[in-house]
């Protein structure tokens, strides 16, 4: 049985949704305050946060910021009045996996529900059955612990922040569109989110240093690939090769 957090302040609307859920088999758990949602977050297992971004306490823009900080892996589904593009947008770049706007139909709202747990179930799979870690240069990705090190210092990434980095690692040398980065990371087929996969590049790029723009390569005019430095210990057989 799949877990929901439902974080809703409108009580009719929560307890309809609530219902909904339980008569498709899902265990829901609701919650109208911001703070209090943000404490079950943080000490109980979900399989999906259903979030309205109207809540007291702490809003739900807030609650996403402070609960991605610490879980990259929960899938987020952001229920909304604000439908202007600036607020979805801020919603996917800080870790929601899905927006919806009020008012929506039962049918969207449990045909997103769906594909949102689906996703996230094969990634699971895909992740499990891949690799542990990955090394490039003298960074090393890990995917068992959603990590990524250079050298002994930590570099702290959000999670569409390393699902991003870990694709294109995963397939390096490869060039992806934008489109197509939207599709197969955010799960999204509208190119109207395109900037969305640019801001997260550039942050990206920010954060590996001097080494970004090599390692995310831009081929302009077609998309991104990823580029592989030679590791730690290839560059030490190379200059010992040279030496000798």
């Amino acid at each position: 049985m799949k877990r929901i957090l439902l974080i809703e302040d409108d009580q009719a609307l929560a307890t309809l949704l609530a219902h909904q859920f339980t008569e498709r088999g899902y265990d829901v758990n609701i919650v109208s305050d911001g703070l209090i949602g943000l404490h079950h977050t943080q000490t109980e297992y979900y399989d999906l946060i259903i979030l309205d971004l109207y809540l007291p306490s702490l809003d739900g823009i807030e609650l996403l910021r402070r609960f991605r900080k610490v879980n990259g892996e929960t899938p987020v589904l952001v229920l909304s009045r604000r439908d202007g593009e600036v607020d979805r947008v801020l919603g996917l770049e800080l870790g929601a996996d899905d927006y919806l706007t009020k008012p929506f139909s039962s049918r969207e709202l449990f045909a997103r529900v769906s594909a949102i747990l689906r996703r996230s179930s094969h990634q699971t799979f895909t992740y499990a059955e891949n690799y542990t870690s990955l090394t490039f240069g003298h960074y090393r990705l890990s995917r068992s612990e959603r990590t990524l090190h250079h050298g002994a210092q930590s570099i702290d990434l959000t999670a569409k922040e390393f699902e991003l980095l870990a694709f294109l690692a995963e397939r390096k040398g490869r060039v992806f569109s934008k489109s197509e980065l939207l599709q197969y990371v955010w799960g999204y087929s509208s190119t109207s989110y395109e900037h969305t996969v640019s801001s997260h590049m550039n942050r990206l790029r920010s954060k590996l240093g001097s080494d970004g723009k090599e390692i995310l390569q831009t081929v302009w005019g077609v998309g991104y690939r990823f580029h592989a430095p030679p590791s730690h210990h290839q560059e030490s057989t190379e200059t010992e090769q040279e030496a000798a």
